[in-house]
């Protein structure tokens, strides 16, 4: 019985580690001056021992800019921003029907 309270107590530290972490790291984000605009298109989730951050840029620039405006909490950072300008182009993989 007690493996399963410590597995179970073990398993909400986990949650309650990876919701903090996730929350820092859409802070850190939301209040960044480069994201003044674009904060509400990147979507952060703390998984085991990583973030993933998602969304969509204008620009590499910030791409890369919000993946180290999160290397500070000392966790990997796995980085799937697309990167989408306004004039069309996209890193985007395109899927064709033919």
């Amino acid at each position: 019985m007690s493996q399963v309270y410590e597995r179970s107590s073990r398993q909400t530290q986990q949650r309650a580690y990876s919701c903090e972490l996730a929350i820092q790291a859409e802070n850190r984000i939301a209040t960044h001056t480069h994201f003044r605009h674009h904060s509400d298109e990147i979507h952060v989730e703390a998984q085991e021992n990583c973030l993933l951050i998602t969304g969509r840029v204008p620009t590499f620039y910030l791409k890369q800019l919000a993946q180290e405006s999160l290397r500070g909490l000392g966790v990997r950072i796995v980085n799937h921003i697309q990167v989408v300008a306004s004039n069309g182009l996209s890193s985007a993989a395109v899927t064709r029907n033919t």
